[in-house]
């Protein structure tokens, strides 16, 4: 965003001219949700400005568990990203570069990072390693040699093994964009400029809709059928639509192709950085509708080693049926029976701003494959879940009921 401006870049050598902001820095900010506002509040407050003209609604502060690689990818792997396309600077000086500084990262850092207590630092580590190995992916696009030689190297060995401790994939997921990426100290892949700022808002964007949609989950999880939790959930989704549609209205059309080449497919392993990957979604779907389109992707396990880890417990209790969903536990008679038709009809109103938005601004990308099996378009993944919260959500289909009943 406006107010997103990094350190004057550096040179595209091995070396980095001058001292880059953060290096000394082993930033200890516990959680990178922990000094966020609400995510009501965080989507309001998104939805009132504009990713290239307003500043941010946070203060930014660093946080660089990996130091002087965490630095790297904050402030100039978006440059040199761009340098290469260009073909001013070959793949192999990304690569050393990388790995250079993941070797410059001191043992004792590491040790800590496997601890517990610094599981926020180590997800944060693991954003780092993992924009690091999707640019030089990306770089070596054809390369037959290049993942060989990425199984041999240092940072990579590093993501394994901070990915092992996470029981996740090493490469990017979409945790890496919305889950754990630090919202005060955000990373790119794109160089300084529009394209950049409208980058950084989506992630902003779409880690608050993560949150908000948490919130619910959690709250279908405890029970708490109150009316005043019926109100918040409400609120909570119309608030994720109102921002979505912000994040529609305000992106230039085209920004997001030259994007796409680092979110999309990686070929290796099924995860990677789009939405496709967010379990909180499908578990809210499933959640106000029951629908077996939610239900499969959620209990898909190669699409759990993808998914956000803190969704695993709500995942594995879906499996196993231990908890109700919304229409199982509200009837036709029950008081909160208008506040769940208006919920669902919320939910589908998101899924339907998410689809417009994509056909907006990477209607190529419909033709991706979904997380499913069998496999299908994400086109016709996101059509399958809107038609999942009009047929199996029996209060949504309808706009207006008797007054004597929902």
């Amino acid at each position: 965003m406006g107010g997103h401006r990094r350190a004057a870049p550096v040179d595209t050598g091995v070396q980095p001219r001058g001292v880059n902001r953060g290096t000394t820095v082993a930033s200890r900010v516990s959680g990178t949700e922990a000094d966020l506002p609400s995510p009501v509040d965080d989507l309001r407050a998104l939805a009132a400005i504009h990713p290239s003209s307003d500043s941010p609604p946070f203060e930014l502060r660093l946080h660089r568990p990996l130091e002087a690689l965490s630095s790297f990818v904050c402030d100039e792997l978006g440059l040199l990203n761009d340098r290469v396309r260009r073909g001013c600077v070959p793949p192999r000086l990304l690569f050393a570069r990388i790995e250079a500084l993941s070797r410059a990262v001191p043992a004792v850092s590491m040790r800590e990072l496997k601890s517990a207590s610094r599981q926020d630092d180590r997800r944060v580590a693991l954003v780092d390693l993992a924009f690091a190995e999707r640019a030089l992916s990306v770089a070596f696009s054809g390369d037959q040699g290049y993942r060989s030689a990425r199984d041999r190297s240092d940072f990579f060995a590093k993501a394994r093994e901070l990915a092992a401790i996470e029981e996740r994939h090493p490469q990017l997921s979409w945790g890496d964009i919305s889950n754990y990426h630090p919202a005060h100290d955000p990373r790119s892949f794109l160089d300084d400029g529009p394209a950049r700022d409208q980058e950084i808002f989506m992630y902003r964007v779409q880690g608050a809709i993560e949150r908000a949609f948490k919130e619910i989950v959690l709250g279908w999880s405890l029970r708490i059928d109150s009316r005043r939790w019926f109100a918040s959930m409400i609120e909570l989704l119309d608030s994720v639509m109102a921002a979505m549609a912000t994040l529609t209205r305000v992106r230039e059309v085209g920004q997001f192709y030259k994007l796409d080449p680092y979110l999309s497919s990686n070929n290796e392993v099924r995860g990677h950085g789009t939405g496709s990957f967010s379990a909180w979604t499908f578990l809210v779907g499933f959640a106000l509708s029951g629908d077996e389109t939610f239900r499969s992707r959620l209990c898909d396990p190669l699409n759990r080693m993808a998914f956000d880890t803190d969704a695993r417990p709500y995942i594995s209790a879906v499996e196993s049926a231990e908890i109700d969903t919304f229409v199982q536990r509200v009837s036709e008679s029950d008081p909160h029976c208008r506040a769940l038709a208006t919920a669902q009809r919320k939910f589908e109103g998101f899924l339907r701003v998410h689809h417009a938005a994509i056909r907006k601004h990477a209607q190529l990308s419909f033709s991706y494959p979904a997380p499913a099996s069998p496999e299908i378009t994400n086109e016709d993944s996101i059509r399958a879940s809107i038609q999942a919260m009009r047929e199996r959500a029996p209060y949504s289909s309808e706009p207006s009921r008797p007054e004597n009943s929902c």
